[in-house]
């Protein structure tokens, strides 16, 4: 049995959606959380988490055990 793990960063979802509508309201805070947080300079979107699961569940990662990916830009 392979046993895998996903830990994605900050990922746009409706749950979150309130607090970083919130946070990016304010130029300094998206420009903090952007440049600083985040090295490709955006929130991820949920489909890349997505995508990275169906990743991990398909043959192409057959290789691939007990591993904790990182999602986190």
């Amino acid at each position: 049995m392979d046993i895998n793990a996903m830990a994605p960063g900050a990922i746009r979802s409706a749950a979150g959606g309130r607090i970083a509508n919130w946070m990016m309201r304010s130029r300094s805070v998206k420009a903090v959380f952007t440049q600083f947080m985040q090295p490709v300079g955006r929130q991820g979107q949920p489909e890349e988490v997505a995508e990275a699961a169906v990743w991990l569940c398909s043959d192409l990662a057959s290789y691939v055990t007990g591993h904790t990916m990182l999602i986190d830009g």
